[in-house]
């Protein structure tokens, strides 16, 4: 599935303020980074965010749908949910989901040992 790159700049765009993002194409998607830590996956033009058992009740209170990976007839839940509408018109909210999202991928990281 392809990302507009319309799409991949309002994603930056919304989170400029997130310390070294980006969005790196990954998984038929792209995955969007701070550093080395992946905290938002782009589906198509959906924005996905990561979620954990902290702060997956705040995503589901929201209406927010998982992501959910299908192969060979297996579903599973990947840890994010479709990111709220809210994001895109207003900042106060972009900032908030985006630090939840930030948090929970930071609790996951393992950063790679360096050879």
């Amino acid at each position: 599935m392809a990302i507009s790159p319309g799409y991949a700049e309002a994603v930056l765009d919304i989170f400029a303020f997130v310390p070294e993002v980006r969005i790196r194409r990954m998984f038929g998607g792209a995955g969007v980074f701070s550093g080395e830590m992946m905290f938002a996956l782009i589906i198509g033009d959906e924005l996905f965010l990561k979620t954990d058992r902290q702060t997956r009740p705040d995503f589901d209170a929201e209406g927010c749908t998982p992501w959910v990976y299908s192969r060979g007839g297996v579903e599973r839940d990947m840890g994010y949910c479709r990111a709220p509408d809210a994001i895109w018109d207003e900042p106060d909210e972009a900032r908030r989901w985006a630090e939840l999202a930030v948090a929970a991928a930071a609790r996951r990281f393992k950063p790679k040992k360096r050879k």
